[in-house]
């Protein structure tokens, strides 16, 4: 690199398992270099400013790797014109970009066009009228965007490329949407981490049946167990001495799950009121239960201590695709809380958080306070 010969430098990738990797190398002499494997292709971030807390920051490198010897130099603060060969997945996505600049409004020149008349729409009602107008024009992009975006996958069922920018629409499209589009990649492309990414969202959301019969998440054995699952007392879990933890212990009663993580800070700030909520309902027909997605043991038990949590406390340490999140539908991030009936059924998968005054008025309702 260019204009800095020290430091460190952090890159975020998938490795073979499809598992998260950071990784931090010392930059000498303008010069840095990191190795590892990825599961054939997959998204990756280099951070070139450890300061920065954003990933769309102007510091932050987004490419696609690929096996093979890659190269990445750049000039100090010119991160976003950074220069990456090695890669053809990359290659073929900044041709693809560039192609679609001819005809796509910039979101960029977007942006700094809708803030600039916002700031005069305040005094003159003619800019307000040019606003909406900017506002129409760019949706309009954005549809265009991704109507190029959907028919490059359909005519490049083949292209790894086709994977991520599936992936990129993943939080944006129905479910049978998604579901469509993925069924289109070629069987090499569902191999790699680009399109992993897309069912890892789309299976445990999905209620279509031959979808995930033919494209099991984590193997068969997991989608065998998965299709036993009629209600949240077919579960199971662990605690943190590792003893089974049966949810057929909270029949009859209605049940609020928790699902946390030692290393989420929203979660963390969630306990104080977390431990309120309970308190104030401990002599009611409910029960609290906080499911782990941590995949390190002892920072989920070393969380547990620190936190005083002295409530019911399980996980399956496999993250997002253990059973039970994935039966409960956690994909897209936490905390979140589910709440289940007497029966084992969720009635609500997404629930207000405790500090949250809706929170307590669903809870009321459903004990009819």
């Amino acid at each position: 690199m260019t204009g800095k010969d020290s430091g460190k430098i952090v890159l975020l990738y998938n490795d073979e398992n499809n598992n998260r990797v950071s990784d931090t190398t010392i930059i000498q002499n303008g010069k840095f270099e990191f190795s590892g494997t990825v599961n054939i292709v997959c998204d990756a971030y280099l951070w070139t400013d450890l300061k920065n807390q954003s990933y769309s920051d102007k510091s932050v490198i987004r490419f696609l790797i690929e096996a093979g010897n890659l190269s990445v130099s750049y000039t100090e603060g010119l991160a976003t014109k950074a220069v990456i060969k090695g890669s053809n997945t990359q290659t073929e996505w900044e041709n693809w970009e560039s192609e679609k600049s001819k005809f796509i409004l910039s979101q960029t020149q977007y942006n700094k066009n809708a803030d600039s008349i916002y700031l005069l729409s305040k005094t003159d009602s003619t800019q307000i009228r040019n606003l909406r107008n900017l506002v129409s024009k760019f949706d309009s992009a954005s549809i265009t965007t991704k109507i190029a975006d959907l028919n490059y996958v359909s005519e490049n069922n083949k292209s790894y490329l086709s994977g991520f920018l599936l992936s990129r629409y993943k939080r944006l499209l129905p479910i049978d949407t998604l579901e469509f589009y993925y069924e289109l990649l070629s069987r090499e492309v569902k191999q790699s981490n680009v399109a992993y990414t897309v069912l890892n969202h789309v299976y445990p959301l999905s209620d279509n049946i031959a979808f995930k019969k033919a494209n099991p998440l984590n193997g068969v054995e997991f989608n065998e167990k998965l299709a036993l699952v009629k209600s949240i007392y077919d579960l199971t879990s662990f605690d943190s001495s590792g003893k089974n933890v049966d949810f057929k212990r909270f029949k009859g009663k209605y049940l609020l799950i928790d699902f946390w993580a030692s290393w989420c800070k929203p979660c963390i700030k969630d306990i104080p009121d977390l431990k309120k909520i309970i308190q104030e309902y401990k002599n009611d027909s409910i029960q609290f239960i906080s499911v782990s997605l941590d995949t390190d043991g002892e920072k989920w038990k070393k969380a547990i201590l620190e936190n005083k949590l002295t409530w019911s406390q399980v996980s399956e340490l496999t993250g997002f695709q253990g059973l039970v999140p994935t039966y409960c539908k956690i994909v897209v991030g936490i905390p979140q809380y589910v709440l289940v009936d007497k029966n084992g059924v969720i009635i609500n998968a997404d629930a207000p958080r405790p500090n949250d005054p809706a929170l307590k008025i669903l809870l009321n309702n459903v004990l009819d306070r």
